[in-house]
């Protein structure tokens, strides 16, 4: 199974490591529309006043622990979900899209989402993948 976590807030983070405990073999992305390891929100206005540093207001200290757990980070915002066809729209970085590649999983259908920067779309062999809608 494949499960697409949209901000890496505590609420995603937690669900993240939830979904690993409950399931060791599925593939899990959070996107982090931010683009920085996940942080405490709760915890900038101690930043700002200098009681801790900017270590201390990461959700998990070890720098490995999502490598560790096979949970993906990746930048970008949501900016649409397509539940039918298993699909997230994602605001992206310039240089970079979203593309449907054909993949086992979602709900039967054989296509999943990826995010390639334009010059990896263009090494796929023709006709792999389209630009998702």
């Amino acid at each position: 199974m494949r499960h697409v976590i949209i901000g890496a807030g505590a609420a995603g983070i937690t669900a993240a490591e939830t979904l690993r405990a409950c399931d060791a073999a599925s593939t899990i992305t959070v996107l982090d529309g931010e683009g920085e390891v996940p942080y405490a929100r709760m915890a900038i206005p101690y930043l700002l006043s200098q009681r801790i540093g900017e270590a201390g207001t990461r959700l998990r200290q070890d720098p490995d622990h999502y490598r560790k757990l096979r949970i993906d980070i990746e930048p970008g915002r949501a900016v649409a979900i397509d539940a039918a066809a298993g699909a997230v729209r994602l605001a992206l970085s310039e240089g970079a899209g979203a593309f449907q590649v054909p993949a086992a999983g979602a709900r039967g259908r054989d296509r999943t989402l990826f995010l390639l920067d334009e010059p990896a779309a263009r090494k796929l062999p023709p006709g792999l993948a389209r630009p998702a809608a």
